[in-house]
């Protein structure tokens, strides 16, 4: 199967259909841009994931969907592959019959192209950037709500917040040889984040 994200900005724009002729898509078909990101929700109105990325078969049609899952606190974030006519739509939600625990009991998805390449790197950084978008709210909305965040568990959230956005700024900048070693630094704050707010909140 192909990525959508794997041949660049073009793929973005891609129409997902069963078949796609003529140059306009059609009311029944959807572009990929308005999927991927996208909240996935049970039929309970549970948020259960989001969209990291389609796989794409080579006769065109979507094989998969890549959820990003890890519960309602962001915990154990992790990929897996679900098939994508099993997803349906209610209005302009997403719809996946099953429990978060469901999903994040499923084995994890790995690409298998070295994370290294400039495609899935490209790929990486994409995913990592919706996470640290979900992050930045999710601690915001935390230091708003908590009744006490001069603790030293929230004391350490800060800590590995901070060190994770810096990681991840690191790893945008990095190329080459450098790019493996901001990926392991990057994904070890990224640890400790998840670590240190599981302690905080629980």
């Amino acid at each position: 199967m192909f990525r959508t994200r794997h041949s660049g900005a073009a793929a973005l724009g891609l129409v997902i259909a069963l078949a796609v002729s003529g140059a306009h898509a059609q009311s029944y078909q959807s572009r990929a841009s308005q999927i991927i990101g996208k909240t996935v929700t049970n039929r309970m109105d549970q948020k259960i994931g989001t969209v990291d990325d389609l796989l794409i078969t080579r006769d065109g049609r979507v094989g998969q969907a890549v959820l990003s899952v890890g519960g309602f606190l962001g915990i154990g974030d992790k990929l897996v592959a679900v098939p994508y006519k099993e997803i349906g739509k209610k209005g302009d939600a997403l719809i996946y019959d099953r429990s978060a625990d469901q999903l994040k009991a499923q084995p994890e998805f790995k690409y298998r192209v070295a994370a290294n390449t400039p495609g899935t790197r490209e790929e990486y950084l994409r995913s990592a950037d919706r996470r640290m978008n979900d992050w930045d709210k999710r601690v915001a909305d935390w230091k708003q709500s908590a009744k006490d965040t001069s603790s030293d568990a929230g004391k350490k959230v800060d800590s590995a917040w901070a060190t994770t956005k810096a990681k991840f700024a690191e790893l945008k900048g990095a190329t080459g040889d450098g790019w493996d070693r901001a990926k392991v630094d990057f994904d070890k704050a990224w640890n400790d984040l998840q670590n240190a707010w599981k302690d905080a909140t629980s």
